[in-house]
């Protein structure tokens, strides 16, 4: 290790079981942090490829996992899959009893009023 080496030739030799300790650790919480993170991640984008549909034959193929993603994923992505719902005339279970958001998110131009241009 390159890192270990420097720290030997400028006289920090007390600092590298800090080193070793902080490379074992972060491996050791990576193996446990990991996988949660990328199975969540495939679901917000199974889910967000969902929301971009606009078939409804098609949304209504896809409800079931589109639901189980929304539900894992919490109330904010619920809504959105709420809102594409009303937005397909889908009707939505009684657990969506939320008010619902837009499915897609909007651009920065659209949520800035102070970005309309004058003619």
């Amino acid at each position: 290790m390159d890192g270990v080496t420097s720290l030997q030739q400028d006289g920090n030799e007390n600092l590298t079981p800090f080193v070793w300790l902080g490379l074992i650790g972060g491996t050791t919480i990576l193996f446990i942090a990991a996988p949660d993170f990328f199975f969540f991640l495939s679901q917000k984008q199974i889910l967000e490829s969902v929301l971009e549909l606009e078939s409804r034959p098609e949304v209504l193929r896809r409800r079931k996992e589109a639901e189980s993603a929304a539900d894992l994923l919490g109330p904010v992505f619920q809504a959105r899959l709420k809102g594409l719902f009303e937005m397909l005339d889908i009707k939505a279970g009684k657990k969506y009893s939320m008010d619902s958001l837009p499915p897609r998110k909007a651009p920065r131009s659209m949520n800035n009023p102070d970005s309309i241009e004058e003619e």
